[in-house]
């Protein structure tokens, strides 16, 4: 069993939903904007900031039980799937 076979019947959060159905449009446009080269300087600099984020305001300040961590490796695998349709290398960029 993989790591996200788990998470199948899991739901993102509520708190990511907006998020996950506005990123495609802001990254859409964002993409038709700039120079692709710009976008996915930017788009790396960006995850690597929400990177930072998860991990000092998420990760180490919570411990998790067995559910949580699915709950978050399930979020963890929306947002990436939002993103990989413009930056496929996403998991490799949030690699910490």
């Amino acid at each position: 069993m993989d790591g996200f076979s788990d998470t199948a019947d899991i739901s993102p959060s509520s708190e990511l939903v907006q998020i996950l159905k506005d990123l495609p449009l802001f990254c859409d446009f964002l993409s038709r904007a700039l120079s692709q080269i710009v976008f996915q300087q930017l788009f790396r600099q960006v995850l690597v900031s929400l990177e930072t984020f998860i991990i000092d305001n998420v990760v180490l300040r919570h411990q998790f039980s067995e559910q949580g961590g699915r709950q978050f490796q399930r979020d963890m695998q929306a947002i990436w799937s939002a993103i990989a349709t413009w930056l496929p290398d996403v998991t490799n960029i949030m690699k910490r």
